[in-house]
């Protein structure tokens, strides 16, 4: 069935659904468990996994000719990850919004072995950020028992791996996001298209992980991720945090979807959006006087929602979303803030119109003023090792930090005195990052130093610092998850360093304003509104 022709049942319109699909998702929404949905996990150790690469084939056809039981190896999704599952199976092309932690590559997981059980599926490409690629193949094979490839990022070497490959054994392509758009994979794909034009021979499922990447259409990454999408039967977006700026970023994922369900952008934003004129500072070159010096500036700021509701029932049958406390999970959290005095060296130079994230985390970046990043010159950084050294001395440690300069910074400090720290950013090669991360959750490093927001499974850190304050909560939550993974009750700790009176705290108190909906008056000191915020990130 063509995915562009709207199908409506008992006047709601359903994307591309038949009655029985329809029937189904109403089954999902009064939140009754579809039971064939329960068991679709497969369990295997790293032997099996590393036999399946070598020998390309499935786990799943290895295990049946050494005549296993598979049940041995099935396990039950949480009900809740049931929901989900079954959420996206009634709706063949929709967005899974489930929050950090909670589980949603088991979920795709689950719906992908699902439909090849049930030979819905031909075969399934899956795109993914760069620094997750590897792990993710491991888990897909590990859920799913399917026979899962990882394509090249380069075109000789995509060139030669098409050509090499049994497509016949393979039940999932793996790519990063970068290679989406590629124009040899757009021809390989162009060349595998049926007679009727509108399906695609090598696979029939599309997933896109992180799918706030296409949330801009005048990109090429958003044409080409709709060119795949146009052409596969199921379609399925996953994002913790779809609303990464504001709440227009989900209306071009929708779009795709299902290009009949929103009014266009214009219109939603007047329906469902306030904006306000804003002023602020930037430091540009003076074409008169070639000077460097702060300029003010004017911009079109987003100043909070109206007829949220109406909003959210437009999007239900394509989004389904939930927070940890949606599905009963609240294991405790410890939060804490610390507010740190910046330097007179520091003061002076916020004062000259420098930005505020280079002068106070990492001034070396700066030559006009001179400063080296160190524990003598960075306050935060100071304070930063001192509460590891002391309050955080047996705990694995994650350390969210911008800047790379300063990253050695942090690694050289914390080494100095006794720490196991390494440093994991997007100069980490693509080969070590899985094993980095395994090690850091096997103890083998005790502090992991990183500017990756998404994609990585940190679940052995104990405590989570952000040294660097993002000013974007979707992306503070996603370093927060990061560690805050659905895999045991172990109490984490969340910290959030910031320097007074600077655009850190300002951001801070700006961000419980829009966050935390809070009836208290929120002029308030600025460890009590980071306070406020850590709370808002905790309850969704």
């Amino acid at each position: 069935m063509s995915v562009s022709i709207p199908i409506v049942y008992k006047g709601m319109y359903l994307g591309n659904m038949n009655q029985n699909q329809a029937e189904l998702l109403q089954t999902i929404r009064n939140m009754k468990v579809v039971p064939n949905l329960k068991k679709t996990i497969f369990n295997f150790d790293m032997g099996l996994i590393n036999q399946s690469i070598l020998e390309h084939r499935s786990i799943r056809e290895i295990l049946t000719e050494q005549g296993a039981d598979l049940n041995n190896y099935i396990s039950e999704l949480r009900d809740y990850q049931t929901v989900g599952t079954a959420f996206m199976y009634a709706s063949p092309r929709s967005i899974l919004g489930d929050g950090v932690g909670l589980g949603k590559t088991a979920e795709i997981s689950a719906l992908l072995n699902f439909l090849k059980l049930r030979g819905e599926m031909t075969r399934f490409l899956m795109a993914v950020e760069n620094s997750a690629i590897g792990q993710t193949v491991i888990e897909l094979m590990r859920f799913t028992g399917l026979y899962v490839v990882m394509l090249p990022t380069t075109k000789a070497k995509i060139k030669k791996f098409i050509e090499q490959t049994d497509w016949k054994k393979v039940d999932g392509i793996l790519i990063c996001h970068s290679t989406l758009r590629s124009d040899y994979l757009s021809n390989w794909i162009a060349l595998n298209i049926s007679d009727d034009g509108v399906h695609c021979k090598l696979f029939n499922v599309f997933v896109l992980d992180e799918s706030s990447v296409i949330k801009n259409a005048e990109t090429k990454m958003y044409e080409y991720t709709r060119n795949i999408a146009n052409l596969c039967d199921r379609v399925y977006f996953l994002n913790a945090t779809v609303f990464e700026t504001n709440l227009m970023d989900i209306y071009y994922q929708v779009d795709m979807m299902n290009p009949v369900l929103l009014p266009r952008k214009s219109k939603v934003e007047q329906m469902f959006c306030k904006y306000k004129k804003s002023t602020f500072w930037k430091t540009e070159y003076d074409p008169t006087t070639g000077a460097k010096k702060p300029m003010m500036k004017f911009r079109r700021e987003l100043d909070g929602y109206k007829n949220q509701a109406q909003f959210k029932s437009l999007l239900k049958l394509v989004y389904f979303s939930r927070c940890k406390a949606d599905v009963g999970m609240n294991i405790p959290h410890i939060y804490k803030v610390y507010e740190v005095e910046p330097s007179q060296n520091q003061k002076i130079a916020i004062g000259m119109g420098y930005r505020y994230q280079e002068v106070l985390n990492c001034p070396s970046l700066i030559p006009e003023i001179n400063m080296e990043t160190n524990r003598k010159n960075v306050p935060k950084l100071d304070r930063l090792v001192e509460l590891i050294q002391n309050e955080f001395s047996d705990s694995e440690v994650m350390v969210y930090c911008f800047h790379k300069e300063a990253q050695e910074s942090i690694k050289r400090e914390l080494e100095a005195i006794g720490r196991k720290p390494v440093i994991l950013n997007g100069d980490t090669p693509s080969n070590d990052r899985l094993e980095i991360q395994q090690k850091f959750n096997s103890g083998e490093y005790d502090t992991l130093v990183t500017n990756i927001k998404k994609s990585l499974n940190l679940h052995g850190g104990d405590v989570c610092i952000l040294y660097s304050v993002e000013t974007n909560v979707a992306k503070m939550e996603q370093i927060r998850g990061r560690i805050d993974r659905n895999v045991d009750d172990k109490i984490k700790t969340f910290i959030m360093m910031y320097y007074k009176d600077s655009g850190e705290s300002e951001f801070i108190k700006t961000v419980v304003k829009q966050r935390a909906k809070d009836a208290r008056d929120l002029t308030v000191d600025a460890e009590t509104a980071a306070t406020l915020f850590m709370d808002a990130m905790e309850n969704g």
